[in-house]
Parts: structure tokens; C-alpha cells; sequence
């Protein structure tokens, strides 16, 4: 039986989005999603075997956010569990900075 190996999201910290066995690529939920080339990396459609991913030697998805979004969902289950929920940045609501010997500006 081929080593079931997990790969992780590019653009959120130690979040799993799914993992490689042999050569195929499934989610989360166990669903076979594409193919996958052991020699190579590449992600490729099931049905025409073009490349619409990679998984990089450090196990992270290689590609188009929405090509990933698509064929790895993420549930709000596996986002509770690895701690990463939804929500915006925390830069997103920090007050600019701002000199004392400056004005504020005027809204």
C-alpha cells in the first residue's frame, strides 16, 4: 500500500487541504480529486490530464487559489481544528501609525 502523504495550504499556516497516496490526490473527505505524477509533483485532471496544480517538495499546493478552493474544500470543521477560522487579518483592523508631530487628518 502506497504512503499516504498530506499536503497543506500555500497561503494559510499548517492548514491541511489534502493528501497524495500513490498517484492519486484526494480531500479531506477521502474523494479522489486528480491525479497525481510521483516524479514530478503535478496535480492533473482526472479526465484530461492537464496540470492544474502542484505539490511542492515541502508539501505545500502549488497554483490557482480558486483551483484549490474548487478541488480541496475546506469545512469549517477542518478550519476549528487546525485553528485557523475565516476571519480577516488582525494587520486588517490595526490603527495607522501616526506622528505626534503631525495633525491628524480631518475625516
Amino acid at each position: 500500500m502506497a504512503e499516504r502523504s498530506p499536503f497543506f495550504s500555500a497561503k494559510t499556516d499548517n492548514q491541511k487541504i489534502g493528501y497524495v497516496e500513490g498517484n492519486d490526490a484526494f480531500d479531506l473527505l477521502g474523494n479522489r480529486r486528480c491525479n497525481y505524477s510521483l516524479n514530478t509533483g503535478n496535480l492533473l485532471e482526472l479526465d484530461s490530464g492537464r496540470i492544474v496544480g502542484h505539490v511542492s517538495l515541502a508539501g505545500y499546493f502549488v497554483g490557482a487559489s480558486w483551483i484549490a478552493n474548487e478541488l480541496f474544500p475546506q469545512s469549517d470543521t477542518n478550519a476549528a481544528l487546525t485553528g485557523q477560522i475565516n476571519e480577516p487579518a488582525a494587520a486588517a483592523y490595526a490603527a495607522p501609525a501616526t506622528s505626534s508631530d503631525e495633525p491628524a487628518a480631518a475625516d
